[in-house]
C-alpha cells in the first residue's frame, strides 16, 4: 500500500516487505536475522524521553520514538501517505520481526478516526493473536482510543507508561466541563490534572505494569519479547480471518 517513482524500486520495497513475514500462517516460520547483525537487546535509549516535549498540547513524531527503540532504526511502514495520525508498520527486535502500532501527534494530535482505525485493523488482522502485544504509553492515553490500543482490558501481556504519560477516560478540561458545569473550571481543571495527568492511578489499579525510564524502553520490550515468544493460546490457526474492514 504505497507507491513508487519505478518498478524497480517497487520491487525492492517488495522483496523487504516480504523479509519480515513467515511463510506460513505457522509463526515459527518467521525469519530471524544472523545474531551479529542484530542491535543489542540492552541497547539504552537516552534520547527517547527528548522526542516526547514536556507540553502535553506540543506535537510530535512517533516514527521518530519507534526508530530510536527498534533494530538498528529501521522500519518498513505500510500504507505511510494514508491516515498519518497512526502509524503501522515492520520492524525487528533482537533480529525477530515485530509488527508495530502508534499513534502519531504530528496529524490531527494522534487521534483515532475512522481511517486510521481501519489502517491499524488492517495490520492487526495479518498477525495472529498468539504474538506478544506489548504496549507503551508515551503520553496521552483517553477513553476508548486508550482501550483499543493493546490495553490491560483488551488481553495486551504488558503494558508500560513512561513518566508523562497520562491516563484518564478523557482530557482534563472537557471532564471539568461536564462534571461542574462550567463552575469555576480553572480550579477543577487544576485540580483534575494534578490527579490524572500522571500514570499514577492506572498504576495502582494494575491497569499497567511499570512506569520506566524511556532510556530502558528498548531493554524491557526485548526482555519481555523474549519471555512471550513461545506465548500460546488455544486458538483456531487460520491463514486469514474474515473481520468487516
Amino acid at each position: 500500500h504505497d507507491s513508487f517513482s519505478n518498478d524497480v524500486t517497487a520491487l525492492r520495497a517488495m522483496r523487504r516487505l516480504m523479509s519480515f513475514l513467515p511463510s506460513s500462517n505457522d509463526k515459527s516460520t518467521l525469519p530471524v536475522l544472523d545474531q551479529a547483525a542484530v542491535d543489542p537487546a540492552d541497547r539504552l535509549v537516552p534520547g527517547a524521553q527528548r522526542l516526547v516535549p514536556d507540553d502535553p498540547n506540543t506535537p510530535y513524531d512517533m516514527k521518530n520514538v519507534i526508530r530510536q527503540v527498534v533494530d538498528h532504526g529501521e522500519m518498513f511502514e505500510i500504507m505511510p501517505k494514508y491516515a498519518q495520525n497512526i502509524v503501522t508498520g515492520f520492524c525487528r527486535m533482537e533480529g525477530h520481526t515485530v509488527g508495530v502500532i502508534g499513534n502519531n501527534p504530528l496529524t490531527l494530535a494522534g487521534c483515532l478516526d475512522i481511517n486510521a482505525s481501519t489502517k491499524a485493523a488492517d495490520l492487526f488482522d495479518s498477525v495472529t493473536l498468539n504474538v506478544p502485544k506489548i504496549t507503551v504509553i508515551t503520553r496521552k492515553a483517553y477513553g476508548g482510543a486508550y482501550d483499543v490500543m493493546s490495553s490491560k482490558h483488551l488481553r495486551g501481556d504488558v503494558n508500560y507508561a513512561w513518566p508523562g504519560a497520562e491516563v484518564a477516560v478523557m482530557g482534563a478540561k472537557g471532564a471539568t466541563e461536564i462534571l461542574y458545569s462550567g463552575k469555576d473550571l480553572e480550579q477543577h481543571t487544576a485540580e483534575y490534572s494534578e490527579r490524572f495527568a500522571n500514570p499514577m492511578v492506572v498504576a495502582q489499579r494494575g491497569f499497567i505494569d511499570e512506569i520506566i525510564d524511556p532510556a530502558d524502553t528498548r531493554r524491557l520490550i526485548c526482555k519481555d519479547l523474549e519471555v512471550l515468544r513461545t506465548k500460546d493460546l488455544p486458538n483456531i490457526p487460520r491463514k486469514h480471518t474474515n473481520m468487516p474492514l
